[in-house]
């Protein structure tokens, strides 16, 4: 990941925090972020961790998890999947295909 994605990342987990109310007394007294990523997630039928899909599904997502949501996953399938275009990558999760999440 290049230096100006890895940037981008860390501003988009400060903006979370931020929105969170995750202060910094908390992250340095327990280092515990493992809250900022409540409901982002779920297990399905066969036990995979998946994402949950910010396009679709944003009942408990605040706006800025959702935002936060959408930028990992294509940073993610971007380079799971170097041969697809981001256009191909937004269809494949707009068709809901799990192996996206």
């Amino acid at each position: 990941m290049a230096y100006g994605r890895l940037r981008e990342l860390r501003n988009k987990v400060e903006q979370l925090k931020k929105d969170t109310g995750y202060a910094g007394l908390v992250e340095h007294t327990f280092g515990n972020q493992t809250s900022l990523y409540n409901g982002m997630t779920y297990y399905d039928k066969s036990g995979n961790l998946l994402f949950i899909n910010p396009w679709k599904d944003t009942k408990g997502l605040s706006p800025k998890k959702a935002e936060f949501l959408k930028y990992v996953i294509l940073e993610l399938n971007k380079n799971t999947h170097p041969n697809l275009s981001e256009a191909q990558i937004k269809e494949k999760i707009e068709d809901n295909n799990t192996e996206f999440f």
